[in-house]
């Protein structure tokens, strides 16, 4: 996939939420590591995004800053 912003090819991967009661994480790693119990390229992301979704199909595409 492109990026819808400047057109480059993006990597594939997860963003992930994980956290307690008064700490949250928002990160992204490639696919390749889904299945790791640590991430080398992890890439820690602001909790807040501005977003987009689609009814027909029932997707939500978000652009997340780096934190």
């Amino acid at each position: 996939m492109n990026c819808p912003i400047c057109n480059q090819e993006t990597k594939k991967g997860v963003v992930e939420v994980s956290g307690r009661l008064f700490s949250t994480a928002v990160s992204w790693y490639p696919d390749e590591e889904r299945k790791k119990l640590f991430h080398n390229e992890l890439v820690h992301l602001k909790h807040k995004a501005e977003a987009n979704y689609c009814d027909k199909c029932k997707k939500v595409i978000a652009i997340f800053d780096e934190k």
